[in-house]
Parts: structure tokens; C-alpha cells; sequence
């Protein structure tokens, strides 16, 4: 998919069986903030997490590759 390739997301998650993001959340400006694989979404538990600053907060993304930007903590 070639908008993953151009805006990579602040997370990605690889292929398992269950994924929690917890206490998490957008800065301004963020465009996804987390995108997996099609069909991969269902096995994410999201919680406590505040994401109004992203634009899509979380997707399903054929291709869609990890940001190559390092973590950063405030």
C-alpha cells in the first residue's frame, strides 16, 4: 500500500496472537498511530489510551511497514 510506504505510523505491530496498547497516546500531528496487517486488529486490547490528536487512530494496512524513526520519551 503506497500510503504506508509515505507516512509510516508510530506503531506497528508484527503478526502474533495478541497485542495490548495501554496508556498510550497521539502527539499533535500524528497521522496513524498504530497500523497492523489485514485481519490483525481484532487481536489488539487498546486501552486507556488517548489518541484524538492522530488522524486515524488505528488501521489495517496491507504493507504497511515500521516507522524507521527511533522511540523518543518525553
Amino acid at each position: 500500500m503506497e500510503y504506508a510506504k509515505t507516512n509510516p505510523s508510530a506503531n506497528h505491530l508484527l503478526a502474533s496472537a495478541i497485542h495490548v496498547v495501554r496508556g498510550s497516546r497521539a502527539f499533535e500531528g500524528t497521522d496513524t498511530f498504530l497500523s497492523v496487517a489485514p485481519g490483525e486488529l481484532k487481536s489488539v486490547i487498546r486501552e486507556g489510551n488517548t489518541l484524538d490528536n492522530a488522524r486515524t487512530p488505528a488501521v489495517e494496512a496491507a504493507g504497511s511497514e515500521p516507522s524507521q524513526e527511533p522511540a523518543t520519551e518525553d
